[in-house]
């Protein structure tokens, strides 16, 4: 398997490692700012290295059940992982949008672990589904939020 950095992943991306961090682009002929990743361009920066993906947009049409058992189901497969992009000011945290993975889900409580990819700032959290949907189902620049099914090698 070969060793990933912050170079070599980047490196392999649409996005320069300037326009990750922050650097102005133009978008339609306008200026825009567009630090990070939105969710498609995640997903195909994971496909340019050799992973298989499936990338679900949540919007007003995406079955909250089905949306339940795609994490599920990815959760419960060693090696699997889930990639979840939300709002957390619609999740009731301070901030934006924001990418983490997921670790667990708890059928009693019917929840998820975000393994929070910022701990320093915010701490791993148990997030009902229903809330982590919430903030998933708003805009980002240029479409809704979701997840990323990732399957193990």
């Amino acid at each position: 398997m070969p060793r990933f950095t912050q170079e070599s992943v980047i490196a392999t991306g649409k996005k320069t490692r300037a326009q990750v961090f922050g650097e102005p682009s133009t978008v339609n002929g306008k200026p825009t700012r567009d630090g990070g990743y939105q969710l498609r361009q995640l997903d195909e920066l994971l496909k340019a290295h050799s992973l298989v993906t499936r990338l679900v947009i949540v919007d007003a049409q995406t079955a909250e059940a089905d949306i339940r058992r795609d994490l599920i189901d990815n959760l419960n497969r060693p090696g699997d992982v889930v990639i979840v992009n939300y709002q957390r000011a619609a999740v009731g945290q301070s901030g934006g949008g924001h990418i983490s993975p997921l670790a667990a889900y708890d059928a009693t409580t019917d929840s998820v672990l975000i393994l929070d990819v910022n701990p320093s700032h915010y701490p791993w959290v148990w997030m009902p589904v229903s809330t982590l949907i919430k903030g998933m189902r708003t805009r980002d620049v240029s479409e809704n939020r979701g997840y990323i099914l990732v399957q193990g090698r």
